[in-house]
């Protein structure tokens, strides 16, 4: 059932406008938030979105660029809750998605298949995410937080 609801908002993003050159001024976080919320619906509640968890997501995702650019101190953020709880959050579970693409709409999708069976997990109730260039290597990055208290 999951593996379905994931496959059809996967095909919503191809004909919705997603999978094809976004608009003029169109954001590609924005974008990834749509489809996250729209991967969860159905399930349970839905995603609220978390300012704290956004911000985590953005510290992971600039770790991982830097991991690319080598540029790193250590190895990319992996467990992202001691973050989340550094920036002063409530929560006591978190889960990081990650993905890459050529194309913004490819990382996000990436997030989509890697998240299938975290996004519609009822223990996340808020979740940030954050969609990057990352010029050196030409691949548009993304990170999604979420987390549950």
């Amino acid at each position: 059932m999951r593996l379905a609801g994931l496959l059809t908002t996967i095909g919503l993003m191809t004909a919705g406008g997603i999978g094809l050159p976004a608009a003029a001024g169109a954001d590609a976080t924005d974008d990834l938030i749509t489809a996250v919320t729209s991967a969860r619906a159905g399930y349970c509640e839905p995603l609220r979105f978390d300012p704290l968890a956004q911000r985590a997501a953005e510290i992971a995702l600039a770790s991982t660029g830097d991991y690319m650019d080598f540029n790193a101190r250590a190895v990319p953020i992996e467990n992202v809750l001691p973050v989340l709880q550094d920036l002063g959050s409530d929560a006591t579970t978190a889960k990081l998605l990650q993905g890459a693409g050529r194309t913004e709409a490819d990382a996000i999708r990436f997030i989509l298949i890697s998240g299938f069976q975290d996004i519609p997990n009822c223990a996340y109730s808020r979740f940030g995410g954050t969609t990057v260039l990352n010029e050196p290597s030409g691949y548009y990055l993304t990170a999604v937080v979420l987390a549950g208290a």
